[in-house]
Parts: C-alpha cells; structure tokens; sequence
C-alpha cells in the first residue's frame, strides 16, 4: 500500500553531520551548500593558490567564488530556502544536516517511521493492558536494579560513560514484554516500511531555540541554546510503501498469536497516541505562555479528528523530543515512584524539579 505523507509542521530527521560556515555560502534567500569537488574542477581555481588563501583566518567562500565570478549553483551540491545568514545570525553559523539520499534530496527513513509506528503501539498496549503494564514495570524495576548496581561505588567518570552505555538499551527488556522475546519473534516484523520518496520542493533552513520552563512557570527562550537545522518545510509532500505480512500470525512458535488487532488497527491506534501527546503538549505550552504553539496542538487534534479512515499522524524526527520517542509517561502515571529512580539513575532532568522533561524545541521566527 502506499501512502502520501504530508509535513504538518517543520521536521528535521537528522544525518548526524553538522554544516559549518566553511561549507556553506548563503546569497538573496538561499543557502548554498558547496562541493569542493566542482570546486577544485572549475577552470577558474587555482588549486595551489585556493590551498594557501584557505589557510588564511580571514578566508571567505563567498568573497572568493564571486571575485572569480563563479556562480554559485554551478559549485553547490545542493541549496536550500534561508531567510537570512546562519554565519551572520549566530556566532559559530552551524547548521545541521538532514538526512538525504545519494543525490542530496531530502526523504525519511523507513526505520524513523516505523520507530514511531512501535511507540505508538506500545503506548496503547500500556495503557489499556493491565497485565502488560504490570509486567512492563516489573521489567523496568528489574533492569533498573541491574544498573543501578552497575553504578554503585564507581567514580563519576564511570558513572557518565554506564549511563551512555545503558540508555540506548535500558527499555530492552520491557519491550519484548509485548514485542516478543528475541527479533524473530517481533510483532513489527508484520510492519514493513519503506523510506519515503524524496519531498517536493527540497529543504528550508530554521532557526531551532530550545525553551526552558523558568521559576514562574513560563517558557523563556535559551538564547545559548540556538541552531540552524534543515527542515522539511510545512505542506512538504512524499510518498512511501508500507505493507502487512499478516502471514506470521499463522505459525503459533512465533507467539504473536491475539496480536493482529495491533497490526490491523494501526492507524487508529497511532492517531490515538498522537491525539493525547497533542493533548499534554497543548496543555504544556498554554501553561507556560506559548500560545501559538498551543494553539498548534488544539487544531492538530482537530485534524485528527476528521481524518479519513486508514489516514494516521505521527511525530517523527528531531522536534517532538523525550514524550514522542518513549513509553515514560506511562510509567510515570503507573508508578511515581520507579519513573523517579529512573530519572535519578539516569540523570534525567534538574535534581529537586519535579517537572520532566521542562524544555521544548520549537522554530522560532526571524528576530
């Protein structure tokens, strides 16, 4: 089956590469991102000459390609809308790279997606299946117990290098409660999702601040907490392939027997993931002054409302933060007191503030 996937609001899925201001030059609303292989290539750089002027503090690409009169599209790998200079606007000019395909055009990764499809699924799993939440939270106290054992009595060097280590893998054992046991056995191996085509229209270039909820309870921006990052711009259109081998529920050694509703109902279990995170993040951002953001969330969950049948929103990429990637609201709402010694553990959030997490990352408007 293959499904139109249109951007609601900016995404940003990152490549793990981070643009600086010597990759880049922006020039009348565009951000150009040079090859310095077309470089070297052009007839008019002297390779010898461009070596020693690049060795220089004061060395601009801009300054130099344009007093060669080499233009700009004709040495770029790609270019993406920017409405002012990222090297002019912030100090260092970074600018993070979404992720793309081999001829530098912009998509989503199949696994983003469908790491969003199994959050979704457990989410609703947790919260309607008592057993499962019982047995989930015994999982979580076990593994937690296992590292918090693991942390005792080590330095504190240690300490922050088992905490890297753990975090990726911590919510092993309380997955496959409902997952299954090992990959063979996984109920998303029902799921198969492809990477999306690439987007219309290519990329645009946002100024991403972080929001901190200060003492007063209102959001204040963190003006030391700032990045460019390429975005898939609102209205964004792609397509992608996402099918169902219905056919593993047949054979009972897989264990996934009384799972297929999962499987079937996805869309509806995914928009009823995504209506309640609208609904925290509402409430979040109203509290703490961000009205338009607010208002954002109120007429998503409009939105999912009058979608058609099959249709489904999900939160992907680098914007939705720690409530879109994990389960741990459940936990909290299940049980205050673990979700507290996992926060301890781990190192999460302020000591002594009970609201977690207390920022959000939003794109901000040109100042």
């Amino acid at each position: 089956m293959r499904y139109r996937i249109e951007v609601l609001s900016p995404v940003h899925v990152g490549s793990g590469e981070v643009l600086t201001r010597f990759d880049y030059v922006w020039e009348d609303g565009w951000l150009y991102v040079l090859s310095l292989d077309r470089i070297l290539a052009h007839p008019r750089v002297r390779a010898e000459e461009l070596a020693a002027l690049m060795e220089r503090g004061d060395f601009d690409w801009g300054d130099y390609l344009r007093g060669r009169g080499i233009k700009l599209p004709d040495v770029a790998r790609y270019r993406a809308r920017c409405a002012r200079d990222p090297a002019k606007a912030l100090r260092r000019g970074d600018v993070r790279e979404h992720i793309k395909d081999p001829r530098f055009r912009p998509h989503i990764p199949g696994s983003s997606i469908k790491g969003a499809i199994r959050t979704a699924l457990l989410w609703v799993a947790l919260k309607y299946n008592e057993a499962l939440l019982q047995r989930a939270r015994e999982a979580v106290e076990r593994r937690l117990g296992e590292v918090e054992r693991r942390l005792a009595g080590r330095r504190a060097r240690q300490q922050r290098s088992i905490i890297r280590r753990e975090k990726g893998w911590f919510a092993q054992q309380m997955e496959r409660e409902f997952f299954g046991k090992n990959p063979n056995r996984d109920l998303m191996r029902a799921v198969r999702v492809g990477d999306t085509t690439p987007f219309e229209g290519g990329l645009e270039v946002g100024l991403v601040t972080t929001y901190d909820l200060r003492g007063g309870g209102r959001l204040e921006a963190r003006e030391d907490l700032r990045i460019f990052a390429e975005l898939l711009p609102t209205g964004a259109v792609a397509e992608m392939r996402l099918t169902f081998d219905k056919k593993l529920f047949d054979y009972p050694e897989l264990g996934l027997k009384g799972k297929e509703v999962y499987v079937d109902d996805m869309p509806k279990l995914c928009n009823a993931w995504a209506f309640e995170l609208a609904q925290r993040e509402e409430k979040f951002l109203r509290g703490g002054g961000m009205g338009e953001a607010a208002d954002f969330y109120r007429d998503l969950r409009g939105k999912i409302r009058a979608l058609p049948k099959g249709a489904f929103i999900l939160p992907l990429g680098w914007g939705p933060g720690w409530e879109a990637k994990t389960v741990g609201e459940r936990i909290r709402e299940a049980d205050e007191g673990l979700f507290a010694r996992i926060r301890r553990t781990f190192r999460l959030g302020s000591e002594g503030v009970e609201v977690f997490p207390k920022t959000r990352r939003l794109v901000r408007k040109w100042p």
